[in-house]
């Protein structure tokens, strides 16, 4: 057989732009045709025909291979990703199409960390928890789930483990929405954008929950969403371990051609035809700096004010289209960047340095955003395409936010001010139909006036940009999960919620990593009674319907000693005796005074 073939499933047989050989039908087919292209093409191409890749989609176009497809674990056949519900982020390790819902078991292993102790500030004391301090100030929370599980919540817990419970209690309520569903569209209201309703719900969940949690444990407003932001960053990306805190406004110049982003001929085609960047002349960095994060993570701060829409540093990578990037892998990478207001995204998972935008932390409240624009080549008359990070107003979700021109007075992020981007996607697992309270038509909540100015982020402690560290996390807990098989009945989904990925309940239990604690021989105390007072992170009771999460209780250790999340941290020495025969140095230490740092030696541990 010929190799000059060209069989595309298209329809069109003429040599156009990037091709693939098939080795194994020996026929030529057009890269884009098959969603890859000149970053993500295989060292060896065998297309979907040969590879017995059967489309079965409602769609009823079978020989659609350009949109990014997802198979059935159970019957094996694959159906688009945005016809089922599914948009931007990796596929799920399971997934079951309508027709195979019902009786199918599997399971996976997932890492994550429950109980939060990247905040030593916010743990060195248990409080009390009740609702009367809600009461006392007379904030009224809408009656509902959330308002019942605030009530549930009796026992002395951490600030940081009173947020995280709430959090993983209904994560499902702040990301119910996927984002191509919810962030990319948009309600016209005259001149302005509005978001969508069931935004405005979500936007009512974070105040409300905030807010309670914010009196209930005397921690800020911001300060709580900082944990809702490592929760949530725990629950979507996989990201390294920081090895440093240095790193550059610039990378090396061989590794960004004149600052021009390469882009994937769909992406290409998105921009000439859907994207009219901004012109700019090459636009100076704004002073930044890479410091210590709460979470232990770094950071980045400005070093002065920097007002709405104007430039703050540039992005690099190859852009691609959101479906070009590798479906495949179950956790999204932290260095995939969404372009505001578009189906693009910038891939920075290449660069062999540490440009410093690769610093900048996810939230719920951004106040930056990445865009395109484009600058003259000097000594010619052609322009080229480059990314930025730009300066928004703070808002709660992301890419919501119109642009504001650079000559604005307004000053979006003043100085010792951390940036903050807004998360790309959501997490692969949530329900659909959570909801958090009790909706009627005369419900006085619905309109309620949510204070933006409480979710301005905090400053972070200032450290010097050098800082170098070998700490590494603690060690996180394991998350089983598993399927039970059995017969349910079937629950239509709606059109603008996240298609529900599981036909039967998924179980989850915490195995908890733990060491034999020993006895304090001072005060004669055990630390074998301190599990009991850790919280519950998911409802106690178990929910079982279609296409949702199942959450059993809580199942403690009684062998639960000497928890090893407590021991690279200050709260140690406050909470547990000192036990423990290797001592571990911690980064920082967060004193009383949240805008300053104190060095901590070994003899503090003791």
């Amino acid at each position: 057989m010929s190799e000059d073939i060209v069989e595309c499933y298209c329809g069109d047989d003429e040599d156009d732009g990037t091709m693939l050989y098939c080795e194994k039908c020996k026929k030529w087919q057009h890269a884009v045709c098959v969603n890859w292209n000149t970053f993500t093409m295989p060292a060896r191409y065998i297309c979907p025909t040969c590879l017995g890749i059967n489309i079965d989609c409602i769609c009823g176009t079978e020989g659609d291979f350009q949109h990014a497809v997802i198979q059935c674990s159970k019957c094996h056949n694959f159906q688009h990703k945005r016809h089922v519900g599914f948009g931007i982020g990796k596929n799920p390790p399971y997934y079951l199409c309508s027709s195979c819902s019902s009786n199918y078991s599997g399971g996976r292993n997932l890492k994550i960390d429950p109980i939060l102790s990247f905040f030593p500030s916010f743990n060195e004391k248990l409080v009390p928890v009740s609702v009367s301090s809600i009461m006392s100030a007379n904030f009224q929370i809408p009656p509902g789930r959330l308002l019942n599980k605030l009530k549930e919540l009796t026992y002395p817990i951490t600030p940081v483990n009173l947020a995280s419970t709430i959090f993983m209690s209904f994560k499902d309520i702040i990301f119910r929405t996927h984002p191509t569903v919810s962030y990319f569209e948009y309600q016209k209201d005259g001149n302005h954008f509005k978001p969508r309703e069931n935004i405005n719900d979500t936007l009512q969940f974070i105040f409300y929950s905030t807010k309670a949690i914010s009196l209930m444990s005397n921690i800020s407003v911001p300060q709580v969403l900082q944990v809702y932001d490592h929760m949530s960053s725990l629950l979507i990306y996989k990201r390294a371990i920081p090895r440093s805190f240095r790193a550059k406004v610039d990378p090396d110049p061989e590794e960004s051609k004149d600052d021009e982003i390469e882009a994937s001929d769909r992406a290409d085609d998105y921009v000439k035809t859907k994207l009219k960047p901004l012109f700019f002349k090459k636009p100076e960095n704004a002073a930044l700096e890479v410091v210590a994060g709460r979470n232990a993570y770094p950071t980045v701060i400005s070093k002065q004010n920097i007002r709405e829409g104007e430039f703050i540093c540039s992005v690099y990578g190859y852009l691609m289209d959101f479906e070009e990037i590798d479906q495949q892998s179950h956790v999204p990478d932290f260095l995939t960047f969404n372009v505001a207001r578009s189906n693009l995204f910038v891939v920075s998972s290449k660069l062999k340095n540490s440009p410093i935008f690769l610093h900048i932390r996810r939230g719920l409240v951004s106040n930056c955003e990445i865009r395109l624009f484009k600058t003259s080549i000097k000594g010619t008359k052609k322009k080229m395409l480059c990314a930025g990070i730009f300066a928004t107003q703070s808002i709660i979700l992301p890419n919501l936010i119109s642009y504001s021109p650079a000559d604005s007075e307004k000053v979006a992020i003043y100085p010792g001010e951390e940036l903050v981007l807004p998360f790309d996607i959501a997490p692969i697992f949530i329900k659909p139909d959570a909801e958090w309270k009790y909706v009627t038509d005369n419900n006085e909540f619905t309109d309620a006036v949510i204070d933006f100015d409480s979710f301005k982020p905090i400053k972070p402690s200032q450290v010097k940009a050098d800082y170098n560290t070998d700490f590494k996390p603690p060690d996180v807990e394991i998350l089983e999960e598993y399927f039970e098989t059995s017969n349910q009945k079937s629950n239509q989904v709606g059109e603008t919620t996240l298609q529900g990925l599981f036909g039967n309940s998924l179980m989850i239990n915490f195995i908890i990593d733990s060491k034999k604690g020993k006895k304090n021989d001072d005060d004669d105390q055990e630390i074998e009674h301190l599990h009991k007072t850790f919280p519950r992170m998911v409802p106690d009771d178990t929910m079982r319907c279609k296409k949702s999460w199942g959450f059993p209780k809580y199942e403690y250790n009684e062998d639960y000693k000497n928890p090893k999340h407590l021991e690279y941290r200050n709260e140690w020495k406050k909470i547990c005796p000192p036990i423990h025969e290797k001592k571990i140095k911690p980064v920082v230490y967060w004193n009383d005074d949240p805008n300053q740092f104190d060095d901590v030696n070994d003899k503090d541990l003791m």
